[in-house]
């Protein structure tokens, strides 16, 4: 396995990066789950003991794929006390087959991922807050999944989960908000995805708070769900509700399954 950073990682803005390990091949399109970059040598292990976080993305075009963060080479939570992946206006960025678990600060608004500003992201087949398996607790006690919020910009036009095998997130184990479109999040579409539920689809791993919130000012055409085929997401077993919307305008919450 690589070896492990000694602090968070970086990116200058405006350079293009891949931050991308072996792909998983089959495992890609396995809707139960299977460890993420399951080969040692096919995945890389980002994660630090002290504070900052461990990766920092600006610019645009980036691409990262089946990584570790925050977990070590073991595959046990390590404490980090910041945001472990950190989007800055980051345009165009490609997120994909990622296992992220969240910081332990008390400091509210700690993330596993947080996305300020920004178009175009498009994040698929990630688990976020759980182990590598997608079905057990990461042991992070305090963090939300994912919180898309303004920076330069507005968060806007993102892609989360798709409709085909494979590109749905887990969204699970958090102690707050398993997704959360902050303030000015537009035109974003969150589909075929679990909130609360491990990536088997059965096994109850509930987020502390709903599964997903939307809003905390002037939020606007956000699309939860769908009638095609996949789109629909899964919310079960959180700690509020399944989908919170508190305030915007034009959303969309179609063809989702909610559950206690």
């Amino acid at each position: 396995a690589p070896s492990a950073p000694a602090g968070g990682a970086a990116v200058a803005a405006g350079r293009r990066a891949r931050v991308e390990a072996g792909r998983r091949g089959a495992d890609r399109g396995g809707g139960a789950g299977g460890v993420r970059g399951a080969a040692a040598a096919a995945r890389n292990v980002i994660f630090c003991t002290a504070s900052g976080n461990l990766l920092d993305l600006r610019g645009s075009g980036h691409v990262v794929r089946n990584n570790w963060f925050g977990l070590d080479p073991t595959g046990a939570f390590v404490s980090a006390d910041a945001d472990v992946v950190y989007l800055y206006g980051a345009n165009n960025v490609s997120f994909l087959d990622n296992v992220v678990t969240g910081g332990t600060s008390l400091v509210f608004g700690r993330t596993a991922v947080s996305v300020l500003g920004g178009s175009g992201l498009v994040f698929q087949g990630n688990f976020v807050g759980t182990d590598a398996t997608g079905n057990a607790d990461s042991g992070a006690p305090l963090s939300h999944g994912m919180v898309a919020a303004p920076g330069p910009n507005e968060p806007s036009n993102a892609t989360i989960g798709g409709s085909a095998p494979g590109q749905g997130n887990v969204f699970a184990g958090n102690a707050y908000y398993g997704l959360w479109f902050h303030t000015a999040a537009t035109g974003n579409v969150v589909r075929g995805n679990k909130f609360g539920v491990g990536a088997d689809g059965t096994t109850a791993l509930g987020n502390g708070l709903a599964g997903l919130r939307v809003g905390y000012a002037s939020t606007s055409g956000i699309t939860v769900g769908g009638t095609g085929a996949g789109e629909g997401n899964l919310f079960a077993h959180n700690g509020g509700a399944g989908v919170l919307v508190q305030d915007g305008w034009n959303h969309r919450i179609r063809g989702n399954s909610m559950f206690d």
